[in-house]
């Protein structure tokens, strides 16, 4: 019976360490109208919280940008994946590993990179200059030619509650 115990305990925990490892790879790159689907349904809000900034920046085609108190989501499609990774490393990645380098960070974190698609997992709160000052909860994606932003700045449960369902509505990964 203790062996079996040992068997069974060694198989859930390497169950749940693949779980772990894989929970922030698989997910598919959402589409513009699942993301404003996902803010209508989830978010009570309409066309008229939010904006298409279209080419707001270089090489983007689409900018959707809500702002909704300390809510802050944002779907951004590039013309091509290297665009789309270059904008998610100048302007989240590298200020995130100076955040995390100089330990300006309590909490729970995780991230990925690679040659063609990124996330950060954010749980906690930063003390960064240049990489939100302030409770943070969320992710930012990047997956394909999009970026995805979906945060809020705050710890309290029911903002937590409501990013998690915005995650799981879109198919991604939440902290």
């Amino acid at each position: 019976m203790k062996m079996m115990k040992k068997v069974v305990s060694v198989v859930l925990l390497g169950a749940m360490a693949f779980s772990v490892a894989g929970c922030g790879k698989n997910y598919q790159v959402v589409s513009k109208k699942d993301f404003t689907n996902a803010l209508e349904e989830v978010c009570d809000l309409d066309e008229d919280d939010w904006y298409d900034y279209t080419t707001y920046y270089s090489h983007s085609e689409h900018d959707i940008d809500c702002y909704d108190g300390d809510f802050h989501y944002e779907w951004i499609q590039f013309d091509s994946n290297k665009h789309a990774m270059d904008f998610f490393e100048d302007h989240f990645y590298d200020d995130y590993q100076d955040m995390m380098d100089d330990k300006d960070f309590d909490g729970r974190t995780s991230s990925r990179l690679t040659d063609s698609e990124g996330y950060i997992l954010l749980n906690g709160e930063s003390h960064s200059d240049d990489f939100y000052d302030d409770d943070l909860y969320g992710g930012i994606f990047c997956k394909e030619d999009v970026v995805v932003i979906v945060l809020v700045r705050s710890d309290r449960d029911r903002d937590i509650d409501t990013v998690n369902e915005f995650l799981r509505a879109i198919g991604y990964p939440h902290p």
